[in-house]
């Protein structure tokens, strides 16, 4: 079994005098309330590296891309495409929809659990999930670890490439994998006519004849 991959310590401690002459170089940071005005942002988040995201500070509710109460929208009508009607115990009819996640193209997505033992390691992917992805297509959307952060991962070959910090490692990876459907590469916002949406909102709503 290959030793853990350690990084090399040369340059940990070199002398100032290794990055040149600094002295002509401008050290001054703009104030930015000087650049942007005063933000209110509130208290700071525990983790400022995941939860602080600056652009959300000048993005306002009430901008189109978060829409608007006051808006009309030609689809407030139609149905509201659960696909999936299961058993459940906590309401009267003891039966409740899910609802699928829209995109503008056919993909597969995969979830796989990782318990990683070195800081490099290559996962096989499954190889029914290649079979019915479109080749070259599989990515590596989200890595997260549960007791520590994950350095990168992503897909290569058949295999996924996971590489971890050198301390505080996490015991388990939870990546989730996204590909596209095999036979449907380039199929993005495809034209549909009215008819279609008439017939499709019909067969939809065919479960809820009460409605």
């Amino acid at each position: 079994m290959a030793e853990d991959f350690q990084y090399s310590q040369v340059n940990a401690s070199a002398p100032e005098e290794s990055f040149g002459n600094l002295s002509g170089v401008e050290t001054q940071i703009p104030n930015p309330d000087l650049v942007y005005g005063p933000l209110d942002v509130g208290p700071w988040p525990d983790n400022p590296i995941v939860d602080f995201a600056p652009m959300g500070l000048f993005m306002q509710r009430e901008s189109p891309m978060f829409g608007s109460s006051s808006s009309s929208s030609s689809s407030s009508s139609s149905s509201s495409k659960s696909t999936a009607i299961v058993p459940c115990n906590w309401n009267e009819t003891g039966y409740t929809a899910l609802f699928i996640a829209e995109m503008p193209e056919v993909r597969f997505d995969d979830h796989v659990e990782i318990s990683p033992t070195k800081r490099f390691s290559k996962i096989p992917l499954d190889s029914k999930f290649l079979e019915v992805c479109e080749p070259d297509t599989v990515r590596v959307i989200s890595a997260i670890g549960d007791t520590g952060s994950v350095r990168y991962a992503r897909v290569e070959d058949k295999e996924i490439v996971l590489s971890l910090p050198l301390l505080m490692r996490p015991k388990r990876v939870f990546v989730r994998l996204s590909g596209i459907r095999r036979g449907f590469r380039g199929h993005r916002f495809p034209d549909r006519t009215e008819n279609q949406f008439i017939h499709n909102e019909k067969f939809i709503n065919s479960a809820y004849p009460d409605k």
